[in-house]
C-alpha cells in the first residue's frame, strides 16, 4: 500500500506530461517540488494534481493505492472501511 497526495501528483506532473506530450518549459520552471496550485495554473486545470477514487468516484486530493496501482481509494473511503472492520470486530 502507498499514499499518493496532491503534492506527490504535482511533483510527478512534469515527468508524466513530458512522457505523453514532450518538453514543457513552464512546468520545468516550477522545479522538482512545485506548489500544486501553480501546476494547476500552468496546466489550466486540476487533472494533473488530483486523482479519482475508484469507490466513491469523487475527484480527491489524496488516495491510497493497493499493491499494483490498479485500485485507488480516497482517505474518506479508507475511513469508512476502517469503521466497517471495527464494527465487525465487535
Amino acid at each position: 500500500m502507498k499514499v499518493i497526495t496532491r503534492q506527490d501528483r504535482a511533483n510527478s506532473a512534469l515527468s508524466r506530461y513530458e512522457r505523453l506530450y514532450g518538453y514543457n518549459s513552464m512546468l520545468r520552471a516550477l522545479g522538482e517540488k512545485p506548489n500544486p496550485e501553480h501546476v494547476d495554473m500552468v496546466m489550466g486545470n486540476t487533472e494533473w494534481t488530483h486523482d479519482y477514487c475508484d469507490e466513491c468516484m469523487e475527484k480527491v486530493q489524496g488516495i491510497v493505492t493497493l499493491n499494483d496501482d490498479s485500485f485507488f481509494i480516497c482517505f474518506e473511503c479508507v475511513r469508512k472501511v476502517a469503521r466497517m472492520v471495527e464494527d465487525e470486530d465487535r
